[in-house]
């Protein structure tokens, strides 16, 4: 790595994770941002693994009844997820809105985790939104980068003022990913 690299960032277990994790305080605030990272404007939607578009086409047809109409339409003549590049992501209908939200009141919210909590299903949601905002980039090199969007300015103001650390906030989904051996290396 460079050494611009090596400056923003800590290895960990051979994953180089970017020092703004370990400094950034950070909790979700629904209700300042909205579910802003269910229907961020102009992108693709969430990245996901293959193994997660296999898990979901096995879990569709439990979840089915939570789609509003539209969602429901476009699923079926669209599938739910798109290939660019050769990586996958979950489709978005109008550019935006993550075909697995769904809106209570003016709230975007996830149609896995409204069924996870439900317990009809086991799949959470897909890691890179369990992560969110921290991205992870696989190539030569494991890396965790911190993705600052200014929409999510109200949680980290609610991290500060609660104290909750950025890997705190997401220590779930990192163990789900790299184990509860990194976390603890990671919190230190």
């Amino acid at each position: 790595m460079g050494n611009n690299y090596d400056k923003e960032y800590v290895k960990i277990d051979n994953v180089y994770v970017d020092k703004q994790i370990l400094k950034t305080f950070f909790c979700c605030d629904l209700s300042r941002c909205k579910g802003f990272c269910c229907v961020i404007k102009g992108t693709l939607g969430p990245p996901v693994s293959q193994e997660e578009v296999e898990l979901i086409e096995k879990i569709i047809p439990v979840i089915l009844e939570y789609f509003e109409k539209p969602k429901l339409e476009y699923l079926y003549s669209n599938g739910f997820y798109d290939n660019f590049g050769g990586n996958l992501y979950l489709k978005t209908l109008y550019g935006d809105d993550c075909i697995f939200s769904y809106y209570e009141s003016d709230i975007a919210k996830c149609i896995f985790q409204k069924a996870f909590s439900e317990r009809k299903i086991d799949f959470k949601k897909p890691i890179s939104c369990d992560l969110f905002p921290i991205r992870i980039y696989r190539g030569e090199n494991t890396s965790l980068r911190y993705e600052k969007i200014e929409t999510c300015n109200s949680a980290v103001e609610k991290g500060n003022k609660e104290k909750t650390r950025l890997v705190d906030f997401v220590s779930e989904a990192l163990e789900r990913v790299f184990g509860m051996e990194f976390v603890n290396q990671i919190k230190k």
